[in-house]
């Protein structure tokens, strides 16, 4: 299953997710309307995506690319990595709640530590 969760509007992520991806790319897309006044780092988004998927936390892999959205899975008890892609952040900005290890400055450093995981976290 794939899933999106976003602080954004449903109407920013409906958008998004069309132009970037098509309508169908994503079996649970949860957005900060669903959560008004909890936005990360309150965990109950990323809370309530296992549930709908009915997967325990274990069996979960967030992708983030700020220290809220990382504070919010370290609430959740979720693992994170963090991509930076074109952020302007830096794995400086991510000191205390992240291993620098699971920082990535991009998809590509981490595109083999995702198959691995992916491999290895296969949901039966």
């Amino acid at each position: 299953m794939k899933e999106v969760v976003t602080g954004s509007s449903q109407q920013e992520l409906e958008t998004i997710i069309e132009y970037n991806f098509g309508t169908d790319a994503f079996d649970i897309a949860i957005s900060g309307d669903e959560f008004e006044g909890k936005g990360k780092p309150d965990p109950s988004s990323y809370i309530a995506a296992l549930q709908r998927l009915e997967i325990p936390s274990s069996q979960a892999l967030i992708v983030e690319n700020a220290p809220l959205g990382v504070q919010a899975a370290n609430n959740a008890k979720i693992q994170c990595i963090v991509i930076l892609n074109s952020s302007p952040l830096l794995p400086v900005d991510f000191e205390g709640i992240i291993k620098n290890e699971n920082i990535f400055t991009d998809i590509k450093m981490a595109s083999g530590m995702l198959k691995n995981w992916c491999g290895s976290h296969e949901i039966k």
